[in-house]
């Protein structure tokens, strides 16, 4: 019962934050961070069973494209985080260094398939945003994984 309380209240917290990531309510110094992929990170960690992270990452998806038409960077970044899930079998335990590793190579690799220009024409505004991508993601899976013990 508790596991299935908790799996409900995933599903409401990502609903929550792609809904504010998607209507730009959370910006720090002109830089808007991405919560979604910083909090399907810790789920990765968290969820033992795909069935179960696909339908985080499908409200996600929904949340943050909420049009008949999916595009080709939601399209692309479901996959990405689809495929991540399938990368933690050939990690150890250490949540922390492994939100880390997978935050920074997610973040960089959706922005180099989606507009690699990004990153060279805006290169701080970038740094900055995988700065507050790795620290959300960090925090929160500091805390979620306090209040799974």
């Amino acid at each position: 019962m508790k596991e299935k309380i908790g799996f409900f209240l995933d599903i409401i917290l990502i609903s929550i934050v792609s809904l504010a990531q998607s209507l730009s309510l959370i910006i720090f110094n002109g830089v808007k961070p991405n919560f979604v992929l910083a909090i399907l990170v810790v789920f990765i960690f968290s969820e033992k069973e795909f069935w179960r992270y696909l339908i985080l990452v499908l409200i996600s998806l929904i949340s943050l494209n909420y049009s008949a038409f999916i595009s080709k960077e939601a399209a692309f970044f479901g996959l990405l985080m689809l495929s991540a899930f399938y990368f933690k079998k050939y990690l150890s335990e250490s949540i922390f260094l492994h939100s880390f590793l997978f935050t920074l190579i997610l973040t960089t690799i959706f922005y180099l398939f989606i507009d690699f220009r990004f990153i060279f024409n805006n290169f701080s505004v970038f740094l900055l945003e995988l700065f507050y991508n790795i620290l959300i993601s960090l925090i929160f899976g500091f805390l979620y994984n306090k209040n799974q013990s």
